[in-house]
């Protein structure tokens, strides 16, 4: 099923956090403004507290590059709870140790 961009942004805005990271990495990608930046931020920081390893992850990615978010404390934070699910940065397919099924994971179409 090919979702547009509002239906990511509602199913992310209603708390899926699949939704919600395929939400943050898009406007991640779409760099030219920077406003976008703090509100891929923002739906990575949701994600990662509904659960999501990939977004816990990414968070630690953007701390330690100092991308979006510039706290060390933060990075580590969700490192160690990542970490407590059995996972690591190193691990072949994060997005699929999400919680959510296989069944649930969408395209989106911008």
């Amino acid at each position: 099923m090919m979702l547009k961009f509002h239906e990511i942004l509602q199913l992310a805005d209603n708390g899926d956090s699949y939704a919600q990271c395929e939400l943050a990495a898009l406007l991640e990608s779409s760099a030219n403004d920077p406003s976008r930046y703090e509100e891929a931020a923002h739906y990575w920081r949701l994600a990662a507290e509904n659960g999501s390893v990939r977004a816990m992850l990414r968070i630690a990615e953007l701390c330690d590059l100092e991308l979006i978010i510039h706290d060390d404390e933060e990075g580590q934070l969700w490192r160690r709870k990542a970490a407590k699910k059995g996972l690591h940065s190193g691990s072949s397919d994060i997005r699929n140790s999400d919680s959510q099924s296989q069944d649930q994971r969408k395209k989106v179409l911008i």
